[in-house]
């Protein structure tokens, strides 16, 4: 038992200088649909901030964290889009370094003239500390632009999602989750559009045999062009 205790000590002595022990990973659960499925060859850039929510909000004491998000995507036809992002923790609920890096194809999934527009986004994420890849995670959600009023243009998404850390260990670092989205793209002008989004996520810790419902908005500035 004594030379148990010693190891334990020496363990958590240790692990902030060997290791970098981060409790909680971040993640960024917005969609930010365009007013309208991107055209071939139309590029569109999105800036903002939004809570990402925690991994693990018992380990940090608090559900999300604030930071900022960054967006990338291409029109490869009228009916595909590439999306690239990137998201970092501008929080103080943790001193180490936290960021993330998705990939997600937009599939326009029938006509563009539709009233409701139907979209398939299967989502690629890779989770960041301050040393480097510490997790990942995948989502598959169907997205659904409403029918516009004017400038307003509404949205919804839902979706499953699964999100892993370790699946060396017994038991297994890994959750999974659904993710559910409404948000509203805002068409100032031609090419400047503002998304106001509001994401809620039921999490499932199957490491911890914990669960918890995050709610987290977000608010992000895009030129398309």
């Amino acid at each position: 038992m004594r030379l148990k205790l010693k190891t334990l000590l020496l363990s958590a002595a240790l692990c902030p200088l060997l290791f970098n022990c981060t409790p909680s990973l971040v993640y960024s659960p917005s969609v930010n649909l365009p007013a309208e499925p991107l055209k071939k060859r139309s590029v569109q850039v999105l800036g903002g901030i939004g809570f990402l929510p925690e991994t693990r909000e018992h380990d940090v004491g608090e559900s999300v964290a604030l930071g900022g998000e960054l967006t990338f995507r291409f029109g490869i036809s009228d009916y595909f889009t590439m999306q690239f992002k990137g998201w970092k923790d501008f929080s103080d609920n943790l001193d180490e370094s936290r960021s993330g890096f998705s990939y997600t194809n937009i599939v326009l999934l029938n006509d563009a003239q539709s009233k409701y527009k139907v979209g398939f986004l299967p989502t690629f994420a890779f989770l960041f500390d301050g040393n480097g890849l510490e997790g990942g995670g995948a989502a598959t959600q169907f997205g659904i632009w409403l029918p516009n009023n004017g400038v307003l243009h509404p949205y919804v998404a839902i979706g499953p999602g699964v999100g892993i850390r370790n699946l060396e260990e017994n038991p297994k670092e890994w959750g999974w989750g659904v993710l559910t989205n409404l948000g509203l793209a805002l068409k100032i002008s031609e090419h400047f559009n503002l998304n106001l989004e509001v994401a809620g996520i039921a999490q499932i810790n199957e490491f911890e045999d914990k669960s918890n419902f995050v709610v987290a908005p977000s608010l992000n500035l895009g030129l398309t062009r």
